[in-house]
């Protein structure tokens, strides 16, 4: 059970445009927003052992649901696209300011000894990832501002997502066809002299 109802919360924040501007059309601000605080309330709860996740979830929560709550007002609810991009800017943008970048840290995850190509490729790569955020949120903010229903959930719902894996492909299939030899090639010449880590 507990694995099914983080299965369905899940696909609930994945849907989340879709859910808003359904639900919008259907009951009060109040009510969906209600009803949304639960879901992020019991998402919270299966991760408690993961203490920062929760805090950002906790303070998502005042920023966008309490608003909501007191006011009644759905606009509110349209700005949750444009926090999560600042929150991903926030944490890839602090491992630029503080290494190893972020993407470093999962490349190392398979490959521990990079060479200094690689880890100067993965610190461009988080700062690649930066700027899609920032354009990202800038669509989003803009798109919650101009209040277009249908153009905010498109966007946000189906263009955003298609364009976080597009990127990943991109940066898939050059990493593979220009990046990876020179990797494999460098690390075998460290091996080879005794000067890996």
């Amino acid at each position: 059970m507990k694995k099914l109802a983080t299965l369905i919360i899940s696909i609930s924040f994945v849907v989340y445009p879709f859910l808003v501007y359904w639900g919008l059309n259907r009951f009060s601000p109040r009510g969906l927003a209600a009803v949304l605080l639960a879901l992020v309330m019991v998402r919270a709860a299966h991760a408690a052992g993961r203490r920062g996740y929760v805090l950002l979830l906790l303070a998502m929560s005042v920023v966008v649901f309490a608003p909501v709550l007191i006011f009644n007002d759905g606009q509110y609810l349209l700005y949750v696209p444009f926090i999560i991009n600042m929150s991903l800017l926030f944490v890839f943008g602090s491992t630029i300011l503080k290494p190893p970048a972020l993407i470093e840290r999962f490349a190392r995850l398979e490959m521990p000894d990079l060479p200094p190509s690689a880890v100067a490729y993965c610190r461009n790569v988080t700062k690649v990832w930066c700027a899609f955020f920032v354009i990202n949120g800038g669509i989003a903010l803009g798109s919650a501002v101009s209040g277009a229903m249908p153009f905010w959930t498109l966007y946000n719902g189906f263009v955003s997502y298609t364009l976080i894996g597009l990127l990943f492909a991109a940066e898939f299939c050059y990493r593979k066809i220009v990046k990876v030899p020179t990797f494999d090639a460098e690390l075998a010449r460290m091996a080879g002299t005794g000067t890996g880590s």
